[in-house]
């Protein structure tokens, strides 16, 4: 069925993605953001991801790999310490019974 083929298409594409970014390391497009790119949540978090990869960019353009590896702790800090945030604030919201934090609304 067309279901079926398209499903096999994706499948296909999202592989030939993954050699193409394995094989050219300044490849900007990622198989996952292909996957992800029809669901709905990407309208809601678009401009997040534009502005990461923006300074992702600048920083291995006007800094190199050195600096990339330095930084990514922090960044990856920020994204972990938005989550436990929100989760902690998720559980307080339970144990009193109302909305505390939403992540997407």
């Amino acid at each position: 069925t067309a279901a079926i083929a398209a499903m096999i298409w994706g499948l296909i594409f999202s592989f030939l993605m993954t050699l193409v970014r394995l094989r050219l390391l300044w490849w900007p497009l990622y198989p996952v953001g292909y996957a992800i790119s029809g669901t709905w949540a990407v309208n809601f978090f678009w401009f997040s991801v534009l502005i990461s990869y923006l300074i992702k960019f600048s920083i291995l353009r006007f800094s190199g790999l050195r600096t990339y590896r330095r930084v990514a702790p922090f960044f990856l800090g920020l994204v972990l310490g938005e989550f436990m945030i929100g989760s902690m604030w998720g559980l307080v919201g339970i144990f009193l019974q109302k909305p505390m934090y939403r992540f997407i609304w």
